[in-house]
């Protein structure tokens, strides 16, 4: 049936009013794009169209799913959104994760799921119905919310999301997975909508066009002063990658220093199969900053001839500011003989930090303050990432470092050294990035693995501290997995068992000062007993070890502890122990030593067999620099010591105040994870009550034991008091886990057996000649000759794994 005119005129009129009523002019946030991917490829991205920022804590999404009335989820924003900028928001397993502004896995909708924006209680913009579990699209059903990405095409938002929703109406389609314009608001066809306005269409394109040099568009800032506007530009290609979706192109220079001369052309899912390196092009597009990289967008490009690729600009890190790394974005470049000093990423970005020489955590080499500060700049500018030129993880793809493909048994490690780098210089993620576009030349021969500890073997016991790794076996008999930290199934915690029972085999102590193990207990079935079990059976030695007495030792699920050859030494008197009940108190009556916030620190004595020669050992794992302990108390200078500061060294402290009231006159060992490096309080404060970093006394003042973001240094600290000074022979830090990548770890696909990458921080290990000390209390009365055990069952050559017998 027809409608008279008369009739078809008071509909429309309904129609009109309707929508009016519906949607709203868009005055402030607004959702610019949708992505509805495969598995969890799921986004947002919002739009401030407002002329100034816009601080966010106030606003939320809402998730409606299967057409609940209720949400099902809620998302909190956060921070301040500049004007004209977008915000993206992507679950947090998504291929582009590392791309959004905030990440989240209840960001889960299935294109039936209703999407609402908030600002308080106020409703700014939706996607789809409240209340309908259908999925949604329009008549032709080519422009759905299922299986699609969906960019915003209407000048208006949907204020009611209650009412029938036409994805249609308001939205353009593109395919399932095409993320390359999530977070370019202004960067799609030209058209209204997410383009940034009415940008003119683009001409047919003629070699003989005027174009601007590059160097006009770069600017001599951070950010291009052309933002938003249509530019032709001309030049040469040199480097194509389809894992960026496009290619740079470089000109000749317009005699400008400060201004690069080359820029990225973000081709988004045009094809690059016709885009020749060497080659002369012309290329049309709007200037853009992606994540603060000038780029060209929305481009259109021809060819014009053969060219000749420019000279890669050699530059030397550190370099003196910033700013000369910024005026070569977009250029060739050259880099030789640079230091790994991060393979984090290697394995799922391809990527790895590199520096002139290995640079050190500030306060490892220098106290707090101006000093420090220094430090931290010259690290800023001593850096560049080296990557292998494809956005966001490597998802399943075998990294193409080292050649030919990165492995368990072909990894690179920190301190490696790489030469002939020459590629693109780019910016992302706070860093400047290079994408080779010939192999580089890696060298692992300056820093290369070792099997045991590199020792003299010249003391007569050998004491070490061990990081396990949250080291936790569940209920003790195959079952329990995931538990509260450490390995999530049992086939997990078997891998990540072989690889530390395999570092304490080769690592020859007698004693071993064990953090992060499980803290449940000291009964057959506990995480104690079955490593100690496991590796008597490995070393094929005898291993036991020590019952402080208690149920359980503090309050954490992870514990310190000590396990020992019983054929080499045998404990003196009961295990003691530190804690916040036992802990020397502050003006207020507060303990120095908080247990709410540590591990309690342990020490035991030992007496070496058929020798009257003891040591005692104590481990102690101090408070991390996670987290905030409150004003006053952390240390948030440039460089400086990290959160928790305060609570670490009234910590060492009590900790020397307790050794000099247990175990006066007795040689004494400080071990363990303090959290703290070289010339941080802690272990200042530590050296000012008499004890004295191993490191030091034998003169190795290269120390490190853990490397962060891509930093090095030493939180695994042996300190010695005046007693025991003279019997240290030997330290070190056997590097066989800070310098490898995580993706070696038990718990990872690339992971072995080895004991490489069994935990985050190295061993420390120490040879001891206790036949040097003198004095009432280092012996008990006799003789005191070498006791003449041996390691037969270790064969090899070299220093570290050779037969052990009488060492003086």
């Amino acid at each position: 049936m027809k409608l008279n005119p008369s009739i078809s005129a008071i509909v429309w009129s309904l129609v009109s009013l309707y929508t009016v009523t519906a949607h709203a002019e868009v005055p402030t946030l607004f959702i610019s794009e949708y992505l509805e991917g495969a598995s969890n490829n799921k986004a947002l991205e919002l739009y401030n169209n407002t002329d100034s920022n816009l601080i966010l804590d106030n606003y939320r999404i809402e998730i409606y799913f299967n057409g609940n009335t209720s949400a099902g989820a809620t998302i909190k924003l956060s921070g301040t959104l500049a004007a004209g900028k977008t915000y993206v928001i992507a679950h947090s397993s998504a291929s582009f994760a590392d791309t959004a502004d905030k990440t989240s896995g209840s960001l889960s909708f299935n294109g039936n799921d209703a999407v609402v924006l908030k600002n308080g209680d106020s409703i700014l913009d939706s996607i789809g119905q409240i209340g309908s579990s259908d999925y949604w699209s329009n008549g032709s059903g080519t422009v759905s919310t299922q299986n699609m990405d969906l960019r915003r095409s209407a000048t208006v938002t949907d204020i009611d999301p209650t009412d029938v929703f036409d994805p249609g109406a308001q939205w353009t389609d593109y395919s399932l997975d095409d993320f390359s314009d999530l977070g370019i608001y202004g960067a799609d066809d030209g058209s209204n909508g997410d383009d940034g306005g009415d940008n003119p269409p683009i001409t047919e394109l003629s070699c003989d066009d005027a174009t601007l040099a590059i160097g006009s568009v770069q600017g001599n800032g951070l950010a291009t002063p052309l933002a938003g506007q249509q530019v032709e530009i001309g030049g040469v290609v040199t480097a194509v990658f389809p894992g960026l979706s496009g290619f740079y192109v470089q000109d000749a220079g317009d005699a400008d220093d400060t201004t690069s001369d080359g820029i990225f052309i973000y081709a988004g899912a045009k094809t690059l199969d016709n885009v020749t390196v060497g080659d002369t092009y012309v290329v049309s597009g709007i200037a853009a900053e992606y994540y603060d990289n000038t780029q060209l967008t929305n481009p259109d490009w021809k060819q014009c001839g053969v060219g000749s690729l420019p000279a890669a600009v050699n530059v030397t890190l550190p370099v003196s500011d910033l700013s000369t790394l910024e005026a070569l974005e977009g250029m060739l470049v050259h880099f030789d003989n640079l230091t790994i000093n991060d393979v984090d990423d290697l394995a799922n970005y391809g990527e790895m930090t590199l520096s002139n020489g290995r640079r050190m955590t500030p306060t490892q080499v220098a106290e707090s303050g101006e000093a420090a500060a220094a430090i931290y700049d010259e690290n800023r500018r001593n850096a560049i990432v080296l990557d292998e030129g494809v956005s966001g993880k490597i998802n399943g793809t075998t990294p193409p470092y080292p050649y030919p493909g990165f492995s368990a048994n072909n990894s690179l490690r920190v301190g490696d050294t790489v030469s002939n780098i020459t590629g693109p210089l780019y910016y992302s993620f706070n860093q400047y990035h290079v994408s080779p576009i010939t192999p580089v030349t890696f060298d692992s021969s300056v820093n290369p693995r070792s099997d045991y500890p590199e020792l003299l073997n010249e003391g007569n016991i050998r004491v070490a501290s061990f990081n396990v790794l949250n080291f936790f076996n569940g209920d003790g008999a195959g079952a329990g997995f995931p538990t509260s930290r450490g390995a999530s199934t049992y086939e997990d915690f078997l891998k990540q068992k072989a690889k530390i029972v395999a570092a304490l085999s080769n690592m020859q102590a007698d004693v071993i000062g064990l953090l992060e193990i499980e803290n449940d207990g000291y009964g057959a079935q506990s995480a104690i007993a079955e490593l100690t079990e496991a590796l008597s059976e490995a070393s094929g030695q005898h291993w036991a070890y020590i019952n402080p007495g208690v149920d359980q030792l503090g309050t954490d699920v992870i514990t310190s502890a000590f396990i020992y050859r019983p054929d080499v030494v045998t404990p003196i008197g009961a295990a003691k122990y530190l804690d916040k009940t036992n802990s020397i108190v502050d003006e207020n009556g507060v303990p120095l030593f908080n247990s709410d916030k540590m591990r309690p620190t342990l020490g035991q004595t030992f007496k070496l067999n058929n020798e009257k020669a003891i040591l005692t050992t104590v481990i102690n794992h101090l408070r991390s620099k996670g987290g905030s302990c409150g004003a006053g108390d952390d240390d948030n200078s440039l460089g400086g010591s990290g959160a928790c500061n305060g609570t670490r060294n009234r910590a060492a402290t009590a900790i020397a105040q307790w050794v000099s009231d247990n175990y006066a006159d007795q040689p004494v060992l400080l071990m363990g994870d303090f959290n703290a490096y070289a010339k941080e309080d802690p272990i200042l404060t530590l050296g000012n009550a008499g004890f004295e970093r191993v490191n030091d006394i034998v003169g190795n003042s290269d120390s490190y034991s853990y490397v962060y973001d891509g930093l090095s240094g030493q939180l695994d600290h042996a300190l010695a008091n005046d007693e025991l000074a003279c019997a240290v022979v030997a330290v070190t830090e056997w590097h066989i886990n800070a310098d490898e990548t995580s993706s070696l770890e038990y718990d990872n696909s690339y992971a072995d057996d080895s004991l490489f990458r069994s935990s985050d921080h190295d061993p420390v290990v120490l040879e001891l000649a206790l036949h040097k000390l003198h004095g009432v209390g280092h012996y008990l009365r006799g003789n005191h000759h070498g006791h003449g055990y041996g390691y037969g069952h270790l064969k090899g050559k070299g220093k570290g794994h050779q037969q052990r017998g009488h060492r003086f």
